[in-house]
């Protein structure tokens, strides 16, 4: 009974470590690898460790893991998951599998606020920053969940006429004059913002920042 005394050695894995990549946006049910280990009798698997909130499954006879809820790159950038295969004499040895997610851009920018005020004096020098009514550069911006690329924004001014008139910086968007302005001609300039992402593919705020800017008087 030599196959007696085999049976009693325990599984052993193909790889002491595993590792995979599954992108954030995997639906629930999709495949993530495949672990198997070689013993005399039968194997089960199961997930000892690291199964944050359920996120995974293993198909206990095949060794095969698959995605078991929405992943979320944002919440949790990777898994490291610990796996025991059992043989049939109950010998068990344990394996790691370490998931990776694939960061996607599955968020669009979000402006901070719906409204931006800023004034300036009509005696401002070409290229002068706007002010708020606190005195504070007029500064447009928006937030990003995203990571990278995918959370790098850029800003533009969306109507044409207010070109003749101001530029916003695309990377900081801070707000300056491109011409002398004048009270008596024009007091009051309202435009929006657009921002987006340089994620692939690329996501626009899905609502524009309203910009209104006061031309002060200078006696």
């Amino acid at each position: 009974c030599s196959s007696d005394l085999s049976d009693n050695a325990t599984p052993r894995f193909t790889e002491k470590e595993y590792s995979a990549e599954v992108s954030e946006l995997a639906q629930p049910g999709s495949f993530v690898h495949l672990v198997s280990a070689s013993s005399q009798s039968s194997v089960f698997y199961q997930i000892k460790e690291g199964n944050i909130n359920g996120a995974f499954d293993i198909n206990p006879n095949s060794g095969v893991v698959i995605t078991q809820l929405p992943l979320d790159y944002e919440a949790a950038p990777s898994y490291k998951l610990t796996i025991q295969g059992t043989n049939m004499a109950g010998q068990a040895s344990n394996t790691t599998l370490l998931v990776h997610l694939k960061d996607e851009n599955d968020n669009a920018p979000i402006f901070i606020q719906d409204e931006f005020i800023g004034t300036v004096s009509e005696s401002a020098p070409v290229n002068s920053i706007i002010l708020t009514r606190d005195n504070t550069p007029l500064v447009i911006r928006a937030l990003d969940a995203d990571q990278d690329a995918s959370s790098r924004l850029v800003y533009q001014i969306v109507e044409p006429f207010a070109h003749n008139y101001f530029a916003i910086d695309s990377s900081t968007g801070a707000i300056r004059t491109t011409t002398e302005l004048d009270y008596e001609q024009r007091n009051t300039f309202r435009f929006t913002v657009q921002v987006h992402d340089m994620g692939l593919p690329r996501l626009f705020a899905e609502k524009a920042a309203n910009v209104t800017i006061e031309v002060i008087d200078v006696n």
